[in-house]
């Protein structure tokens, strides 16, 4: 997972970004990242040292999202989800070390969800509170928010309002902009429908006769047994007669 989440920057690093794979084709890799981040690197713009291609940019728009891609570079997608959010979640992206763009994880997020931005009359975001035990920088602006439970992508970090209070936009809004083949829109369990069985065996009267008598005198013995003392296990008895063994008369 680690390895599709990548580092967007300008040429002299002035501006750091994350972006994270959501797609890939035989070419090259599908990176969604926020259009901030695109927008403040300008023509400069490199995603691990490499110039992507802008496929969308959506920050004018009042949509915080933006989709490069990424030429000679395979890497395996994340999966986004899009309801059934839980409260707990972990963010992963980059920040800086020395000048120089680092990968961390915050672990330990509380999710506050139903939040929403409005834009405008027309256009309303919906967002996910993060409440962080330690900072978010600005680096992380384009980072997956991940979902404790189902490891899935369910939010871009977007807005660093104080140290420990963050905002990330939720991931429909991605999905209203790039359809993503693996997005989870909601999890259906399917229960399995099993048909109904018959055993049949061919057995004689005579037959019929011996396993009801058996059986019969098991039990008698059985009753006896717990009634003369209840610390006697009695073992049960399987019968398996073979076709060519006498049969008892009664």
């Amino acid at each position: 997972m680690d390895n599709s989440i990548l580092a967007i920057y300008n040429k002299d690093r002035s501006v750091l970004g994350t972006g994270f794979v959501i797609d890939s084709d035989n070419d090259g890799i599908f990176i969604a990242t926020c259009g901030h981040v695109v927008t403040n690197c300008g023509d400069n713009i490199l995603v691990e040292g490499t110039t992507p291609t802008i496929i969308q940019n959506k920050y004018k728009e009042g949509i915080d999202l933006a989709i490069l891609y990424v030429e000679g570079i395979q890497l395996p997608p994340l999966a986004i989800q899009a309801s059934k959010i839980t409260k707990e979640a972990k963010v992963i992206g980059y920040t800086r070390l020395l000048g120089d763009p680092i990968k961390e994880s915050i672990q330990g997020i509380l999710v506050k969800t139903k939040i929403e931005i409005k834009k405008s009359d027309f256009l309303t975001i919906d967002t996910l509170a993060l409440s962080t035990p330690e900072p978010i920088s600005n680096g992380y602006s384009g980072s997956p928010v991940i979902c404790n439970h189902s490891n899935k992508v369910v939010g871009i970090v977007c807005i660093q309002k104080d140290k420990t209070k963050n905002y990330a936009i939720c991931s429909k809004h991605l999905l209203d902009i790039y359809s993503i083949p693996n997005e989870v829109k909601q999890e259906v369990i399917i229960p399995i429908s099993y048909g109904k069985v018959e055993l049949t065996s061919v057995l004689s009267d005579e037959e019929h006769l011996f396993i009801k008598h058996s059986l019969s005198e098991n039990l008698t013995a059985s009753l006896s047994s717990f009634i003369a003392d209840s610390n006697i296990w009695v073992e049960p008895q399987l019968y398996n007669i073979p076709e060519d063994t006498p049969k008892k008369k009664f």
